[in-house]
């Protein structure tokens, strides 16, 4: 996860995820998870408002750094996508 580090630890705290330490506790989590049908709905739920809690967050860091550019008077052509 430390490719992802940010959104990977607010999955973590906010429940929508579950972090292991070694195949042990994988092996424990796996189980839990597919006899308690309760659990799994929860995490599907916190995990979904992390996913809400974070659109557009590309949009937000694209607009940051044009405006840097901006103020170092570095001119980008604009484009749209989509």
């Amino acid at each position: 996860m430390d490719n992802f580090a940010e959104i990977a630890r607010q999955f973590v705290e906010k429940s929508g995820a579950v972090q292991v330490r070694d195949s042990k506790m994988l092996e424990k989590v796996l189980g839990e998870l597919l006899t308690d049908q309760f659990q799994r709905a929860e995490l599907g739920r916190n995990a979904l408002l992390v996913v809400s809690e974070n659109l557009g967050a590309i949009e937000r860091t694209v607009e940051m750094i044009l405006e840097k550019l901006k103020e170092r008077e570095i001119y980008v052509v604009p484009t749209r996508v989509g």
